[in-house]
């Protein structure tokens, strides 16, 4: 495809020495990430996870295209503040919540069980539902994920749904430390997390949208004290 773009203007991004942006040198934490665009620009983030760095690359890339300054492009993102669902993050005076609600695949669960497991403090709780439309794959692909979890180490897993709960139920030999706590739905999910948490908890909630997880993270919103975090 790009072959056949050749004679158009082109500009590419990503974590590869040949990007035009090439991120690199990225730091991240459970409420922020840092990276830089080819050692001369530093750009940060106020949201949770090394994979949105190629997101902003990409957003910085249409900025130039249309000639915006680079040090405003900076400014307007380290401001972005990601819509519900999107890694939203949530101070419920002193449990950190991360609201990625919206959708999930392999590759974005991977990216938020990375995160949790290198950038918070207290027990991290990974609140995980399934991931759908993955075909004949799924069940190979939701085991994965169940591993990726036990080998961060990650204190607490709370398996939504009936892919998550087999794929944890056939890998709990290898869950190590990891407490497992299978929840039919998002309600039962819920009720399991009202008891289960503790204040300095880092709690992270994603699944596919079918799977309506937003409803532990509004759950959990009503029943204690809510503030969404500022820098």
């Amino acid at each position: 495809h790009l072959e056949r773009a050749k004679h158009a203007r082109l500009m590419t991004f990503g974590f590869k020495p040949n990007s035009k942006l090439r991120v690199r040198a990225v730091q991240a934490t459970i409420d922020r990430t840092s990276f830089e665009f080819d050692g001369r620009l530093r750009v940060e983030l106020r949201v949770p996870g090394a994979h949105h760095a190629a997101n902003a690359a990409a957003a910085f890339g249409v900025a130039r295209w249309f000639a915006i300054d680079p040090a405003e492009i900076i400014a307007r993102l380290k401001s972005f503040v990601p819509p519900d669902g999107r890694t939203t993050l949530i101070d419920l005076g002193g449990l950190t919540l991360i609201d990625d609600t919206y959708n999930a695949n392999p590759a974005s669960m991977a990216a938020a069980i990375e995160t949790l497991a290198g950038g918070a403090s207290g027990r991290r709780v990974m609140v995980m539902g399934d991931m759908l439309e993955l075909g004949a794959e799924s069940a190979v692909l939701h085991r994965r994920v169940a591993r990726s979890v036990f080998q961060a180490g990650i204190e607490i897993l709370v398996a939504v749904g009936p892919a998550m709960i087999d794929a944890v139920g056939t890998t709990a030999g290898e869950a190590g430390l990891t407490q497992l706590i299978m929840c039919a739905n998002a309600d039962a999910a819920s009720d399991v997390l009202a008891s289960l948490l503790l204040p300095d908890d880092t709690v992270w909630v994603k699944g596919s949208r079918l799977m309506q997880l937003d409803r532990v993270v509004s759950y959990l919103r009503v029943h204690r004290r809510v503030r969404v975090a500022v820098a």
